[in-house]
C-alpha cells in the first residue's frame, strides 16, 4: 500500500513542477540564433535539432535552436508527469464523469507531449504534427473538466482552473484562424498551452489537500445490527438480575 507521504511526493512532482517547463521554453527562445518571436513562432521551432528551413503551409520558416535538448527534454518530462498526473486525478478526486474526462484528457496530452519531444519537427514534420494535434485539441477539454471535478470534490482552485480552460478554448479558436492567416500563430498556440502550466500548482495543491484530509481518522458509525445486539445483551442482563428489595423502615 502506498503511503500518504509517497502520494504527496507524486502529486508535487506531477503538478507543482509543471511551470518549470515555461522557464525552459523561454530560455530556449532567448538562445535561438534564427529570428524568433513568441508572438509569431511556434514552440516546435525551438525543438528543431538542426539549423534548417521548415516548410510550413503558410510559408517557409528558418529555425536554429542551440538549446533544443533543453526544450525537448522539458516537453518529454512534462508529458510523462502530465500522464501520471491524470492517473492521480482519477484516483484522488470524487469518482464521476468530470474526473474521468479530466484524467483521460491529461493522459492524451501527456502521450502527445512525449511524441512531440521524441520526433522534432525537422525530423518528421507530419508525424510531429500528428503527435502535437491531440494535445492542442484536448487541452481546452482537460481544464474545464478538472475545474468541475475539483468543485465536485469540494476542493479549492476550481474557479481559476475553469477560467484557464476558457482562455485555452478561446486560444484554440484563434490558433485555427491564425494558421490560415499566418499571423500570430505563436501567441495563439501559447494561449492554448500555457494556461495548463500556470494553474498546475493549484491542481497539485488541491490534490495534496485531498491526500492530507484522507489521513484524518473517521469515526465509524455503529451498524444497526450492532445496536440491536447491544440492546439484546442489556435486556438479558437486566432479566437475570434479581429484583431490588424495598428498603425496610425500622419500627419505632
Amino acid at each position: 500500500m502506498v503511503s500518504w507521504r509517497a502520494r504527496i511526493v507524486a502529486v508535487a512532482g506531477c503538478w507543482l513542477l509543471q511551470p518549470l517547463y515555461l522557464i525552459a521554453e523561454l530560455a530556449a527562445a532567448a538562445a535561438t540564433t534564427a529570428p524568433y518571436r513568441l508572438v509569431q513562432n511556434t514552440v516546435s521551432d525551438l525543438g528543431a535539432t538542426t539549423c534548417t528551413t521548415v516548410a510550413y503551409p503558410a510559408g517557409p520558416v528558418a529555425v536554429c535552436s542551440p538549446w533544443h535538448p533543453l526544450l525537448n527534454s522539458a516537453v518529454l518530462v512534462s508529458g510523462v508527469l502530465g500522464a501520471v498526473g491524470g492517473v492521480l486525478l482519477w484516483r484522488l478526486l470524487v469518482p464521476g464523469a468530470w474526473a474521468r474526462t479530466a484524467a483521460t484528457a491529461y493522459c492524451v496530452m501527456g502521450i502527445g507531449g512525449v511524441g512531440v519531444a521524441l520526433v522534432p519537427l525537422d525530423v518528421d514534420l507530419p508525424l510531429h504534427s500528428l503527435a502535437a494535434l491531440p494535445a492542442l485539441l484536448v487541452q481546452p477539454v482537460a481544464l474545464p473538466a478538472t475545474g468541475a471535478a475539483l468543485r465536485a470534490s469540494g476542493l479549492p482552485g476550481a474557479r481559476w482552473v475553469l477560467l484557464a480552460g476558457a482562455v485555452s478554448a478561446a486560444g484554440l479558436g484563434l490558433f485555427v484562424a491564425a494558421l490560415y492567416v499566418g499571423v500570430g500563430v505563436g501567441l495563439t498556440e501559447r494561449l492554448v498551452l500555457w494556461p495548463a502550466y500556470l494553474v498546475a500548482p493549484l491542481v497539485g495543491a488541491a490534490l495534496g489537500r485531498r491526500v492530507a484530509l484522507s489521513r484524518r481518522p473517521v469515526r465509524a458509525w455503529p451498524s444497526p445490527t450492532a445496536d440491536l445486539g447491544l440492546a439484546a445483551t442489556g435486556l438479558g442482563r437486566f432479566a437475570r438480575e434479581p429484583a431490588a428489595q424495598p428498603a425496610r423502615v425500622p419500627s419505632a
